[in-house]
């Protein structure tokens, strides 16, 4: 018998091989050499008693304003609280799937009014007698115990996959508080970009209406023609649309920004600057590394388990269910007499059905729970490899985007110092009187359209 109790008849399994490259494509920094504490925001080498989602690696830009929205957002988002909640639903779920390994015990208390026919006595009386009956009320106290063996492993399957469930449920809370906490950063920045544009736009607009200005007075003299000043006109009204824009989209940016902390807009008051120093150089470790810390895998990886256990659970539906069970307590027709020892009344067996049940014809729902269950399993491994695959989609784009943003950022600098450069040279001819305010201002103009950039 405890041969039997220990059968279990989840298969094992292994995860996909999937090929793991040596280093990622587009990885071109040098691998981290020294090994830092989570809390203070540098990177740190990747083990299995530090989980990436515990380090506050915002604080690596060195912002107490981001770190304030951090703690906010982690705190109010609604999103989260929702995740969280998911979580605890799935503990209790998994509490719930391990109550059947254990017996169940219930005591129970109350009176049944009953009346015999007349013709169930009359049965059994001598012949012309004539049955009186009359209702007559019985007190019953009585406990039961139940026990289902569970042979086969059907509960305890049953409870390992909501197990694997509820630790599924908590990678996917990691997963999103990850996100949450990116978004956040990004949402900050991309304000302070647009801040920083829209100050530029605005700069852009004096400089156009002074161009105007003095195209209109040189028209008035007969200097330059209407088409002059119309494009001079043209180029003030685009710079006002384009200022416009970059105003909508940084209502836009702090309306969302307000969402991710959990506050309506009317009540975000933020004040943003640029970045003091370049960002923290990010690296990207090994890439059999990126399987372990990334919580969407980790997701995967346990729903795989869980169906696993699953098709155990259904295997189990081919073989006989043995549920012990005990009843015993006091039945009388008065509440004095109710706990009298002559009162006494007990049962072994099932209280309902039998001891052993074996499947035997069930119109093929067996068959369709395991097919059922088959197809779960081969669903959760091509989820795996799905996720394997954009786990190091998204690793590659963020490297070849970091990169080539680099490339563009240096020769936009370039620009802005050589539209400087002009800039002086055009300041200096034209207080001089080598060349024109006009031509002044245009430098002037491009001078700010490479800042923007």
């Amino acid at each position: 018998m405890m041969l039997l109790a220990a059968c279990d008849l989840s298969p094992d399994y292994d995860l996909p091989n999937i090929s793991m490259p040596s280093v990622f494509k587009e990885d071109t920094q040098q691998p981290l050499a020294d090994v830092a504490p989570a809390t203070d925001g540098t990177w740190k080498r990747f083990d299995e008693t530090a989980k990436i989602e515990e380090f506050a690696w915002w604080r690596m830009f060195k912002d107490p304003k981001l770190d304030a929205l951090m703690e906010q957002a982690l705190r109010d988002n609604p999103s989260l609280a929702v995740a969280i909640e998911r979580v605890n639903a799935a503990r209790a779920v998994s509490r719930t799937a391990f109550a059947p390994l254990l017996p169940e015990v219930n005591v129970g208390f109350g009176p049944e009014r009953q009346l015999q026919s007349a013709a169930s006595i009359n049965a059994n009386l001598p012949p012309n007698a004539q049955a009186v009956t009359k209702p007559y009320t019985l007190y019953t106290a009585r406990g039961t115990i139940t026990y289902d063996l569970d042979l086969f492993g059907q509960n305890r399957g049953r409870a390992r996959a909501a197990d694997r469930d509820a630790e599924a449920e908590e990678s996917n809370y990691r997963a999103a508080r990850l996100t949450l906490q990116a978004e956040v950063a990004q949402a900050y920045y991309r304000i302070a970009a647009l801040r920083g544009e829209d100050a530029i736009v605005t700069q852009t607009i004096a400089t156009r209406q002074q161009n105007v200005t003095l195209n209109r007075l040189k028209n008035d003299a007969g200097l330059v023609d209407s088409l002059v000043l119309s494009q001079a006109e043209t180029d003030l009204a685009t710079a006002k649309a384009e200022g416009a824009s970059v105003a909508q989209s940084l209502a836009v940016a702090e309306h969302a920004l307000a969402a991710l902390l959990g506050v309506v807009p009317s009540e975000l008051s933020l004040t943003t600057t640029s970045l003091a120093s370049a960002p923290p150089s990010i690296p990207a470790g090994l890439p059999s590394s990126l399987l372990e810390r990334r919580p969407d895998i980790q997701q995967a990886v346990k729903l795989i388990a869980a169906a696993n256990e699953r098709i155990g659970v259904a295997r189990g539906g081919y073989f006989p269910d043995i549920s012990l069970s005990a009843s015993g307590g006091s039945v009388a027709g008065t509440l004095g007499d109710l706990f009298k020892w002559s009162s006494r009344t007990w049962a072994v067996g099932p209280l309902a059905g039998t001891i052993l049940t074996q499947p035997i014809f069930s119109g093929g729902r067996v068959a369709a729970a395991r097919a059922e269950t088959d197809a779960n399993f081969l669903a959760a491994v091509a989820t795996y490899r799905g996720s394997v695959l954009t786990a190091f989609r998204e690793v590659e784009d963020q490297l070849s985007g970091v990169r080539y943003v680099n490339v563009q950022e240096a020769a936009t600098r370039d620009a802005v110092a050589a539209a400087t450069r002009a800039r002086t040279v055009a300041k200096v001819r034209f207080e001089n009187g080598y060349s024109s305010q006009l031509d002044y201002l245009d430098v002037d103009r491009q001078l700010l359209a490479a800042k923007r950039s």
